[in-house]
């Protein structure tokens, strides 16, 4: 229940900052907007590794969750308005292949460094990388304002747009049946069939890769 309430926390941020974020993106561009992400990111994970207790975790989770509506909304529209309509399919999935190949890797490198260094370590390698990943979008431009209208016209379109409504319905159902899966697969993995936590994650990624390619 606990772990349960940890992971479903996280969706307070993406719910409240996702439409403000979308408008700041449409306002000051989509490669500034990186920074903030990796910015947030990293507090985020450095006040992971100090919280005195698990009611210190909620509020930081629904930072976190901002920090994710910065990042991924970001660097969909990066790649999305980087290339045609012709290709921009194929050109998305080979993007999400670095989020798959990273989240192969991740945890095989969070086991080895919590097994040699302990839990606040490894969330300070995590902070370490966000910093890194901001400086990086520093390199991808900055910030400059443009007039845009308010976010209302975009709305009306939406609702009005009965092929959104489906999509963003079935993704809602996709999304339901992911998320408790994300949550309860590894617990069942790892004291139910005594499995690594690490592999596992690494086959799934794998999985993924292989699918993004095509």
């Amino acid at each position: 229940m606990q772990i349960g309430v940890v992971m479903s926390i996280f969706a307070v941020g993406p719910l409240g900052s996702r439409p403000y974020i979308g408008k700041f993106i449409d306002r000051y561009g989509a490669r500034c907007t990186l920074r903030y992400g990796g910015g947030i990111l990293t507090g985020c994970t450095l006040l992971y590794a100090f919280a005195p207790g698990l009611i210190w975790i909620y509020p930081i989770r629904i930072i976190h969750g901002v920090s994710m509506v910065f990042h991924s909304t970001a660097s969909n529209a990066i790649v999305a308005s980087s290339t045609t309509s012709e290709n921009r399919g194929g050109i998305i999935g080979l993007f999400g292949i670095s989020r798959a190949v990273a989240f192969g890797i991740s945890p095989i490198l969070r086991s080895f460094t919590l097994d040699m260094w302990g839990h606040k370590t490894v969330f300070i390698v995590a902070a370490v990388v966000g910093l890194a990943a901001m400086i990086l979008a520093k390199f991808g431009g900055e910030c400059s304002e443009v007039e845009i209208e308010t976010n209302r016209a975009a709305l009306k379109e939406f609702l009005q747009d009965r092929t959104l409504i489906f999509v963003t319905v079935a993704m809602f159902l996709l999304t339901l049946a992911h998320g408790g899966l994300t949550t309860f697969i590894p617990i069942h993995v790892k004291e139910r069939m005594a499995g690594n936590l690490g592999t596992f994650y690494l086959v799934y990624s794998l999985s993924i890769t292989l699918v993004e390619i095509f």
